[in-house]
């Protein structure tokens, strides 16, 4: 009786500990990620699109930040991010994500390089990689980029509109917006980002301008503009963090309830075996609750106990762990050395609630042999108890619609929350129909064994695992559900290794990738490659588009701040232009899965038919003869949905949301 409180009280900690450290750096980084997302902007109000911002839009933002704070000082500048080649004699070419600035940038923030240029030269400045990679001296090396050859300033020592974002495509390289034409990469043809900031000077608070960002949104309706201010900033910058977040959380979810399920065990042994105690008392109380207070008291004490140590023990850790967390995660001095007060007050409130949801049934079970068999049988035998099931269908369907709120709120998605109720659902039931099975199987294996002493004693062991299933499944199942938690992470991992190394049908993953090919390149490109001894496959046009309607209703921005992350994926779907292309056939790594390639019957005249990825179209609810209405380059296309393709995106091959039918973009 002494051991079982000590066991709920270390059962009950682990359970609370995992989500209080996970809480903890959820909010942390959040935290942090909102104390600089001024910086992480450069700015107060950032403008982006893959096309030139006209004066007029331009002119809109102005308006709406003078309207909002009067009297405040307005800067601007201007931003292009180009990736492009560059080059250095004698090493090998390298893909870089070219940064043309204006003076002045950042707005907000700072950004600072190993040495200052010298004079009379053009310099560009880079990551510590490329440095570290052309063997780079600054003020000495030379660097190619497009038609202009110069000058190695020296690596990026500080950026803070870098955070989480470390693993880019390619190293950063900035170069001054002067210098850009010289470089001849802004012909024809090119495809670039162009960013204009907007600071206000005193800057303005969050309220306000989450004002400027509602007018602005309500003003300029194309897509293709990406309207953000700080806390936008933030968020993007948190996004792959929230998406592991969610994962983590479901998981530390999954260790909250196999501690419930022990909570369950050892609370229900407690009960059966004060229930002579409870009986007595029953019969002597005049009140009816009086009987269950020491219960209550004994699981409402270990549960505060639980969430306290639990508490000490992840400040502990966390003490330890935060700096060299806050050096990886680029963000020194920003990371709190306490933990944040919700997530306690959340401990406290989830310690009591597991432990209380887990004693319920027992008292109620309690409740029910009483009325049954009487309080004079509890008295001469309790152990009667044991010898039935204490959970009844409406505890089972009470707990799973706990665990369905609790996963949606971990999840921040009822479809994540209902694939997780039902794959653990689906695991407990295969773990305790095997356990079922191995304990018929042991209990016939008792019936042969010798009987000798040393196979009197095996006999007695597996009569008694058979004969307490209950017990024995509970057991096996807790701790088969805790071994698949164990491996879950490394078998995903697994998974995704395979994923990305042999994506099976859809052919050999390619080993190198060229980008940005214009037409006139082609043909000798082409010829450079027999001559290598290989040829270019999946030759893919590229076309930029926005769409404007789908059907009569026009395909605007979503500006509600969204509750779930699909509510999140489809405002980033919608709040965007799109890539398009034109195709004959299916590429290896996509399958039609509904409709076909053409359309069956012609389509009114002026009108073409496309085919969009599965998921790109349950997102945005669009279905097979649904008409859409886009801008591409500035002509306007009609177009008609006349099938649905599944794609596997893990072959690397090029791949769209939106294909046409040639006809419709070749010219």
């Amino acid at each position: 009786m002494q051991r079982r409180p000590v066991a709920l009280l270390l059962t009950l900690t682990a359970g609370i500990l995992s989500f209080i450290l996970l809480s903890t750096l959820e909010t942390q980084i959040n935290r942090a990620l909102l104390s600089r997302s001024r910086d992480l902007l450069g700015a107060d109000l950032a403008l982006s699109s893959r096309r030139w911002i006209q004066p007029s839009e331009l002119e809109l933002a102005r308006q709406a930040l003078e309207q909002e704070a009067r009297g405040a000082r307005i800067q601007s500048t201007e931003v292009l991010e180009i990736f492009t080649m560059a080059a250095s004699p004698g090493r090998t070419p390298q893909l870089i994500e070219l940064h043309a600035i204006e003076t002045g940038y950042p707005l907000s923030g700072s950004l600072e390089f190993e040495a200052p240029c010298p004079a009379q030269k053009t310099c560009v400045f880079g990551d510590a990689a490329l440095a570290i990679r052309w063997e780079l001296q600054a003020g000495q090396s030379r660097i190619r980029i497009g038609q202009k050859e110069l000058t190695w300033g020296g690596r990026i020592l500080r950026d803070t509109s870098r955070s989480l974002r470390g693993g880019a495509m390619a190293p950063r390289v900035i170069l001054a917006r002067s210098e850009l034409a010289a470089t001849g990469l802004l012909r024809r043809g090119a495809t670039f980002t162009v960013r204009n900031l907007f600071a206000l000077n005193p800057p303005a608070d969050a309220r306000g301008l989450e004002s400027i960002s509602e007018s602005l949104n309500g003003l300029i309706r194309d897509p293709g503009i990406q309207i953000q201010i700080p806390k936008d900033a933030a968020a993007d910058e948190g996004r792959l963090l929230s998406s592991v977040g969610d994962f983590l959380g479901l998981t530390s979810l999954v260790g909250l309830i196999l501690a419930f399920v022990g909570c369950y065990w050892l609370l229900r042994r407690v009960v059966q075996q004060d229930a002579r105690s409870w009986a007595i008392y029953r019969v002597l109380s005049p009140k009816n609750l009086t009987p269950d207070l020491p219960f209550w008291r004994l699981t409402i004490t270990l549960s505060l106990a639980a969430a306290t140590l639990a508490i000490l023990t992840a400040q502990g850790a966390w003490l330890a762990a935060a700096p060299a967390l806050s050096r990886f995660l680029l963000m020194e001095g920003r990371l709190e050395p306490w933990l944040p007060a919700p997530t306690l007050l959340q401990a406290f409130a989830l310690s009591v609630a597991t432990a209380s949801f887990a004693l319920l049934p027992s008292l109620r079970f309690l409740r029910r042999q009483a009325q049954s068999e009487g309080l004079m049988t509890l008295l001469k035998n309790p152990a009667i108890l044991a010898q039935r099931p204490g959970v009844t269908a409406l505890d089972l369907l009470v707990l799973l619609a706990v665990l369905a709120l609790v996963s949606r709120w971990v999840a921040h998605s009822w479809a994540v929350a209902g694939v997780f109720l039902l794959g653990l659902i689906a695991a407990t039931a295969a773990s305790a129909l095997i356990g079922w099975g191995v304990l018929r199987a042991l209990e016939g294996l008792a019936d042969k064994l010798p009987s000798s002493r040393s196979g009197a004693a095996r006999r007695h062991t597996l009569i008694s695992l058979s004969r307490l299933r209950a017990s024995s499944l509970l057991i096996w199942t807790t701790l088969t559900l805790g071994a698949l938690l164990i491996s879950l992470v490394p078998m995903i991992e697994a998974s995704l290794r395979v994923q990305l190394s042999d994506p099976r049908d859809a052919g050999p993953v390619p080993g190198l990738f060229l980008f940005d090919i214009q037409e006139e390149q082609l043909e000798p490109l082409k010829r450079w490659a027999l001559q290598a001894g290989t040829e270019l496959q999946f030759i893919t046009p590229l076309i930029r588009g926005r769409l404007l309607r789908v059907n009569d209703t026009p395909f605007e921005k979503i500006s509600d701040a969204p509750s779930t992350r699909e509510e999140e994926r489809e405002a980033r779907f919608r709040n965007r232009g799109f890539n398009l292309t034109y195709r004959e056939a299916l590429t290896p790594s996509e399958r039609l899965v509904q409709g076909s390639l053409r359309a069956p019957n012609p389509l009114a005249e002026g009108v073409e038919a496309v085919t969009l990825e599965k998921r790109f179209a349950e997102r945005l609810k669009i279905r097979i003869g649904d008409q859409l209405a886009f801008d591409i380059q500035g002509v306007p296309i009609a177009a008609e949905v006349v099938g649905i393709r599944s794609v596997q995106w893990t072959s690397f091959q090029p791949n769209f949301f939106i294909v046409f039918e040639p006809r419709a973009l070749v010219d």
